[in-house]
């Protein structure tokens, strides 16, 4: 991404209603709701990655948390029995099998935290939202060339990129389907993200990272239950 500079020379203007940027426009590219290709999955992956990658110099400690506790999962577990106990929209009767299936899979929440926390990996700077459709493909070649969507950039675990990746791509469904039958896991996509990543950032993630990007795929999954049934 190339920025605009305003025209006193800043990289963002604030109006009365919000702050603003502006990029140049690429052109040749698009973007894509749905990953049909293994080589799609791939270069998804292999972007991400090496966006972590590129900017793996940069101190965590520069930037502030965009969204603080959104990488928590042991945060997302209480926000969700609070709003079970609370209940105020009147949903938990027929939310009971994702609550269950969330609570069912507690020992999974915290394993990051955990293994961070033991020195198992270090904090980073991750993108946050690694929904396929925060790429843009070059139309001719089909590779991916560019992430966009920067505003959740902060520090967090690498894992949760990844597990977010693979949530949205390896989906066999739309995102907001309404006919749960119609969900699943695509384990082709799933086994070209992996090799993608690898690919892309392999280089800066610990052995204990590779070996978490399956349980990071399950996680992001759980909590997206978590999010949907609140």
């Amino acid at each position: 991404l190339e920025l605009v500079p305003t025209r006193a020379g800043g990289t963002y203007l604030v109006t009365e209603d919000a702050p603003w940027r502006t990029y140049v426009f690429i052109e040749g590219t698009r973007s894509f709701d749905r990953c049909d290709t293994r080589d799609r999955a791939h270069e998804a992956a292999r972007s991400f990655g090496q966006f972590q990658a590129d900017l793996v110099g940069l101190d965590v400690k520069r930037l502030r948390e965009t969204i603080p506790r959104f990488f928590s999962s042991p945060y997302r577990l209480v926000q969700l029995e609070d709003a079970v106990a609370a209940d105020l929209a009147g949903r938990v009767k027929g939310a009971k099998a994702e609550i269950a299936f969330v609570q069912g899979r507690r020992q999974l929440v915290d394993a990051v935290d955990c293994a961070m926390r033991a020195g198992a990996f270090r904090p980073r700077i991750v993108h946050g939202d690694t929904k396929l459709n925060n790429l843009l493909f070059d139309e001719t070649s089909g590779k991916a060339i560019c992430v966009v969507d920067l505003d959740t950039c902060m520090p967090g675990w690498s894992l949760y990129d990844f597990g977010d990746l693979v949530r949205f791509t390896a989906a066999r469904c739309k995102e907001d389907e309404q006919d749960l039958a119609l969900a699943g896991m695509d384990f082709d996509l799933y086994a070209a993200l992996v090799d993608g990543y690898l690919d892309g950032a392999g280089s800066l993630l610990s052995p204990a990272e590779v070996s978490m990007l399956p349980l990071a795929a399950r996680l992001a999954i759980v909590a997206g239950v978590q999010l949907n049934a609140q």
